[in-house]
């Protein structure tokens, strides 16, 4: 797509020139982050499909969070959403209610062993990345510890006002720490 008709993002006070250089970086941390995604989805098997932990995520962090809901927030229709939460409420990592402000709706809140299961995830996800970062040289890990706070920062410009990143922060410290 040419810039020109690239979509509109929010824009900050300090909203950089698009330039050959900001491009490449994006494009570069763009193809970084979905193959360092791609290859920990392969290496660690799940329990649960990537679409049923990101629902468990959301329910999770938004929960109890209606169903329609979830699926605007996972970007699924309604019917799909609905397969996926009743896959999990099989599983016994959600439970269904009706929504108490409307009897056409039901709210999904997690369980005891849902996050359970996330806490796993997390852990066993946190130790394939130490592995990894232990496979680097001192000055590698040191420039990717130096860049934390601007990769933090630009997820939170993605997600402004959540504060996600320090409660998956606090989460993951708590879920490595659990053996």
């Amino acid at each position: 797509m040419p810039p020109s008709e690239a979509p509109s993002l929010p824009t900050t006070k300090r909203a950089a020139k698009m330039t050959p250089d900001l491009i490449e970086l994006a494009m570069r941390l763009r193809i970084a982050f979905a193959l360092i995604a791609r290859v920990q989805r392969q290496e660690l098997p799940d329990l649960l499909t990537p679409v049923q932990i990101s629902a468990l995520y959301k329910v999770d962090f938004y929960g109890p969070i209606r169903v329609g809901d979830l699926a605007s927030r996972e970007q699924v229709a309604g019917p799909t959403m609905c397969r996926v939460v009743a896959s999990l409420e099989k599983g016994g990592f959600v439970t269904r209610e009706t929504d108490p402000t409307s009897a056409r709706s039901s709210q999904v809140t997690i369980t005891a062993s849902g996050r359970k299961q996330i806490d796993v995830v997390r852990r066993d996800r946190t130790h394939v990345m130490a592995r990894r970062l232990a496979g680097l040289s001192v000055e590698h890990r040191a420039a990717l510890s130096a860049a934390l706070p601007a990769i933090e920062a630009l997820v939170d410009s993605v997600l402004p006002e959540t504060g996600l990143t320090q409660r998956e922060i606090e989460r993951s410290a708590r879920a490595t720490r659990v053996r």
